[in-house]
C-alpha cells in the first residue's frame, strides 16, 4: 500500500511584516489606519488579525491579509481540504 503526502497551504494567524508598496498607486509610505479580528473557517485557526493601513501618497486604504488568508470566509487551507472531498 502506498502513501501519498499532501501539503496543505500556511496560514498565519496575524502578518508578521508591513506591507511593501500600496495597490493602488506603489507608494511605500504608510499609517496603520486600524485593525479588526476576522472570524475564519479553518481546523486550527477560529480568527486572525487583519490590518488596514492608509497610503500615505494617495490616501486610500486597504487591507493586508496575512498569508493564506484574503476576502473569503475560508481559509486557503480549508479551499484545499474541500477540494479533495
Amino acid at each position: 500500500m502506498s502513501i501519498v503526502t499532501l501539503r496543505l497551504p500556511e496560514v498565519k494567524y496575524c502578518q508578521e511584516n508591513r506591507p511593501e508598496k500600496c495597490p493602488y498607486c506603489d507608494g511605500e509610505t504608510f499609517q496603520r489606519w486600524g485593525g479588526v479580528v476576522k472570524r475564519v473557517s479553518d481546523p486550527h485557526l477560529g480568527e486572525v488579525w487583519v490590518y488596514r493601513y492608509r497610503c500615505c501618497g494617495c490616501r486610500r486604504t486597504f487591507r493586508h491579509y496575512p498569508v493564506g488568508i484574503d476576502r473569503a470566509r475560508q481559509t486557503a487551507r480549508m479551499r484545499a481540504l474541500a477540494a479533495i472531498v
